[in-house]
């Protein structure tokens, strides 16, 4: 269950960006900047999930975050999620379900930027 996934990416910084976050609008998620560099991804409804808890289905809430960052002069792009949140509003199946979506979620984006061509590598930080 990996909690934050990272890519590398070359090119141009503000493309590389625009691409992650197309991506994961294609994913139906809302992007919600919280600074230059960084955003609240979310999908879902929060009220009928801490309601129905995992049996809200598709309106399950789901929140994740993406940062980036520069390192080694290329773009880094940091996908992160909250293991706990996700169990508190539907328990292990809650849980489950948040770590399957947050995979299909960096699947999306890793996707993106190697049809792009801008893909370095990627790696699981924890």
């Amino acid at each position: 269950m990996a909690s934050v996934i990272e890519f590398d990416l070359s090119g141009d910084q503000t493309a590389a960006k625009g691409l992650v976050q197309t991506a994961v609008v294609s994913q139906g998620f809302a992007v919600e900047p919280t600074g230059e560099w960084s955003a609240l991804l979310t999908r879902g409804s929060s009220t009928k999930s801490l309601l129905l808890g995992a049996l809200a289905g598709k309106d399950f809430y789901l929140k994740f975050g993406v940062d980036f960052s520069m390192a080694d002069g290329h773009l880094v792009a940091r996908l992160s999620r909250d293991v706990a949140s996700a169990a508190l509003r539907g328990g292990m199946v809650g849980a489950s379900r948040a770590s399957a979506e947050f995979q299909k979620l960096a699947d999306a984006v890793g996707a993106a930027v190697t049809q792009a061509g801008i893909f370095l590598a990627s790696r699981t930080v924890s």
